[in-house]
């Protein structure tokens, strides 16, 4: 509220999650996907001293890409849903409008937030798997000898996949 002024501001929930919250976690999203796609993080005193080191933070920033996907949508989610529903009761007053269109059934942005959000989880979930098993097929980040003395950390298929 501006003193003096008398002009009255109204507390906006969307706009409050904007600018403390969502441009937040879209700003941590921005700089993942710089990791993810170049392996040089934002300190110049944290660049990688080798090409492994390198492929490392490149893993290490596709990670951070999903946990920042899901701090975003698990953040907006409820006032998006707010929004949809208030829009649906709107469309359907009946209680016979309600049971022939479902808010679940409907195109709505909540429902397609709902489903980015459990692809985001699967993506995770292929990370977690991929970590647990021996199989070099289902891999993010692989290990390649040279000779002897030299190993190589190479991206797999499924890492660049996965960071489109």
């Amino acid at each position: 509220m501006v003193e003096g002024s008398g002009e009255i501001q109204v507390y906006n929930p969307d706009k409050q999650l904007s600018e403390q919250v969502t441009l937040k976690n879209i700003v941590a999203h921005d700089v993942a996907m710089r990791l993810s796609r170049t392996g040089i993080p934002e300190l110049p005193s944290d660049n990688p001293i080798t090409p492994n080191d390198r492929m490392k933070l490149r893993f290490k920033g596709l990670n951070q890409v999903i946990s920042a996907q899901q701090c975003i949508i698990t953040n907006i989610k409820a006032i998006v849903k707010t929004n949809d529903e208030s829009k649906w009761k709107k469309s359907n007053k009946s209680e016979e409008d309600k049971s022939e269109n479902k808010f679940v059934d409907e195109d709505n942005d909540y429902n397609e937030l709902v489903a980015i959000l459990y692809f985001v989880d699967l993506c995770e979930q292929k990370i977690i798997e991929a970590r647990k098993t021996e199989m070099p097929e289902d891999d993010f980040i692989v290990k390649r000898d040279v000779n002897e003395s030299v190993i190589v950390l190479e991206l797999t298929k499924n890492f660049f996949d996965m960071i489109k």
